[in-house]
């Protein structure tokens, strides 16, 4: 098959039997991981841009932030370099994903935490915060962790794992 030249070809990975199944339309497991890598690098990348070079943005788009804590920059422009970092670790995930099991499990795990943190927020704290920013932003982050930890079970074989 082709190569984009990068790596996302449409080739399965070696020795994994990948077929769709005749007629049903259905992606293989791998091109389905791929898939929810690709969505997650995506919003994490972009997060991760607001979050290092725009911090005052975020912060008025979510209600403001007194100047007595303007120091809470520093660390949204840190948490951007993670969003960062992990949108580049997605990529390279869905470059080649034999064998990366554990990292995709860690994905799946940020993305849930990031749900549960902001429904938190949104049910039981009293922040003073952009209510449909609070229900979009857990909602998203609930779909890419229900999706991509659907992916990885669907391409078990391909990460390099039998179990679930």
């Amino acid at each position: 098959m082709t190569n984009d030249g990068h790596g996302f070809g449409s080739e399965p990975a070696e020795g994994v039997d990948s077929a769709p199944v005749a007629g049903t339309g259905a992606k293989t497991p791998e091109a389905t991981l791929r898939t929810a890598l690709l969505i997650y690098a995506a919003i994490n990348a972009v997060s991760g841009v607001l979050f290092l070079a725009l911090p005052r943005f975020i912060w008025d788009t979510i209600g403001g932030v007194e100047d007595v804590y303007i120091q809470a920059y520093d660390s949204t422009r840190m948490v951007g370099g993670v969003f960062i970092a992990l949108a580049i670790g997605a990529l390279l995930v869905a470059r080649n994903p034999r064998g990366q099991n554990t990292l995709v499990t860690v994905m799946v795990i940020e993305a849930a935490l990031a749900a549960v943190g902001g429904f938190w927020t949104l049910f039981a704290d009293d922040a003073p915060t952009n209510l449909p920013l609070e229900i979009l932003i857990p909602a998203a982050s609930a779909a890419v962790a229900g999706y991509l930890g659907w992916a990885r079970v669907k391409a078990r074989r391909i990460l390099g794992t039998d179990d679930a």
